[in-house]
Parts: structure tokens; sequence; C-alpha cells
């Protein structure tokens, strides 16, 4: 058991690095963002896209995965909130925006087209999750 008696993990540890490892992999996503759309002059956007959303893929994937051990540890029942629907239904997203991109690059417009589409949708579905995420820290404060 990860959680209790005389371990240094306790339930309030698991949501704080869960809370860093989010808050670092939006950050990350949103660079990644920010460099697809305003830097088109630049031939290194592509790569840079590319390597920061796989990143903050890796941050969020980690972060979830800590929130789940940590109310595994202690069995408490998961997805109980529309917060946590919420992270797996972006996360899901941001899976499939990489995917229909590498297929858009192959030359098909339209998996092209449909990354851009998901890939906000995924923005979107990333910024509300961290407004509520950010109101329920704010809960308990």
């Amino acid at each position: 058991m990860l959680v209790g008696g005389d371990t240094m993990f306790t339930l309030r540890w698991f949501y704080q690095l869960h809370t860093y490892l989010i808050a670092t992999g939006v950050i990350t996503l949103f660079a990644a963002l920010y460099i697809i759309r305003y830097k088109k002059d630049k031939p290194w956007r592509v790569k840079r896209h590319k390597f920061l959303t796989l990143v903050a893929i890796s941050l969020i994937l980690i972060g979830i995965l800590t929130m789940f051990i940590g109310k595994q540890s202690i069995g408490l029942p998961h997805f109980t909130v529309p917060h946590a629907f919420g992270g797996i239904t972006a996360l899901t997203l941001m899976i499939i925006a990489p995917i229909l991109a590498t297929i858009g690059m192959k030359g098909n417009k339209k998996a092209m087209n449909l990354h851009r589409w998901v890939g906000r949708i995924a923005g979107i579905t990333v910024f509300i999750v961290s407004i509520i995420g950010t109101t329920i820290i704010l809960s308990y404060l």
C-alpha cells in the first residue's frame, strides 16, 4: 500500500504531483499550439510542435496515472467527477490528433484537416478541464 502509515506517499502528495504534472503538460501543450499557429515563417516550427506535443501528452498521461495510482492505493473510486471524464476525453483527443497528423503528413489532406479540428477541440477540452481542476484545487484551500 502506497498511502498511509509511515510512508511519504499520502493522497495529498498524489494530488499535488498530479497538479504539477498536468499544469506543466498544459503549459507545454499551449506552447506547441502557439508555435504551430504563430511561427509560420520558421522552418523549425513543425519539429518543435511535434516535440512539445509529445512532451505534453507524456506529462499529462503520467499526471493521470499518478492520480489513478493514488486513488487505487487507498481504494477510492475512479471517475466520480466530471473533471476525470473530461481529462480522459482530452487525453484521448490528444492521442488521436498526432495519429491523424502522421497520416496527413504522408499526403492525406482529409486526415490533416481532421487533425487540425481534433487538435482545436483537444485544446479547448484541455482548457475547460484545467479550469474545472483549478476550481477543485481552490475549493480545498
